[in-house]
């Protein structure tokens, strides 16, 4: 297969037009017309509908097309992967995080990054929603729970438990819950829940127990459940990743540290369908390397409940 006449049908069926293609080939339009008549002959289908004004897309020619795209992307990725292992790496890397993991924790990372590799730049998209890689553009991921996008690569950092946290004004006015019966009497902020209410289940060394809250203020956001624990809005269950911050300066204190929640996992995920080009191995190793050192484990209260 001549890969010149792929990349010609290829640039026909972007630009919808022979003379386009031609022009954006630098070719005649008799050689695009040519390759693409040489090609449907050695296929043996019709993959365009030509006319004096335009040209179509066969349902053939857009199936393959679109395979063909992809192979010819794979090429040029593996091209500039080589030129680049070449020379010093450069370019943009792209990721994507959560607002609390990129605030507390991946800005710092990048900061030493780019430092380190001065012709590299890292552009960060920090989102509350569900990304699509490869979709959207994006070299990397920073990924909270279990990863079911078979076209993703997935490196676990960390497993991460939920906890209780309350903040250190909240537990002086109103003390902090030593019993889950006492919890479920307490206003606590409701993530994801109806109607006020939510289950949340929490383990100890003895047994796994579900249980029932209540709270005036729901959130649909984990950074903005932070932010109404920490106006003493009541109790919230939040992963130590998002209260990291507080409970180092000692503004959060958590409450029945004997009980936790679930485990989720942490994991950086990137496309797994293409080659990666070296300014993308450089970061992600490097955040590899840099997120193995922070502790996501839960912090418990910096001193007795009540305390100032």
């Amino acid at each position: 297969m001549d890969l010149n006449r792929l990349t010609v049908f290829s640039k026909v069926v972007e630009e919808g037009s022979v003379t386009k293609a031609a022009q954006a080939l630098g070719l005649p339009k008799s050689s695009v017309s040519r390759n693409i008549t040489l090609l449907e002959e050695e296929l043996g289908m019709r993959l365009l509908h030509r006319s004096s004004r335009k040209v179509t897309v066969t349902e053939v020619g857009a199936a393959y097309h679109a395979q063909v795209a992809r192979a010819l992307t794979s090429i040029d990725d593996a091209t500039a992967s080589l030129a680049e292992q070449r020379t010093t790496p450069k370019g943009v890397v792209r990721i994507t995080a959560s607002y609390d993991a990129g605030s507390d924790h991946l800005i710092p990372m990048i900061a030493r990054f780019v430092a380190k590799y001065p012709s590299i730049s890292v552009d960060v998209a920090l989102s509350g929603r569900h990304v699509d890689l490869a979709e959207e553009g994006f070299d990397l991921g920073l990924r909270a729970g279990v990863v079911r996008d078979h076209s993703l690569v997935a490196r676990k950092i960390a497993e991460i438990r939920f906890a209780l946290y309350g903040s250190r004004e909240y537990v002086k006015r109103h003390g902090a819950p030593t019993t889950l019966d006492e919890l479920r009497a307490r206003e606590c902020v409701i993530f994801h829940g109806a109607n006020g209410r939510t289950t949340w289940t929490l383990s100890s060394d003895l047994e796994t127990v579900a249980v029932e809250v209540h709270g005036k203020i729901s959130v649909d956001d984990m950074g903005a459940s932070r932010a109404a624990v920490m106006a003493g809005v009541g109790i919230g269950f939040l992963p130590p990743i998002s209260i990291a911050r507080e409970a180092a300066a000692g503004r959060v204190v958590r409450v029945l540290p004997e009980w936790s929640g679930p485990t989720t996992l942490l994991s950086l995920v990137y496309p797994s369908a293409r080659l990666v080009p070296q300014r993308v191995v450089l970061f992600r190793e490097f955040l590899l390397e840099e997120l193995a050192r922070v502790s996501w484990s839960c912090p418990n209260a910096p001193s007795e409940p009540g305390a100032a």
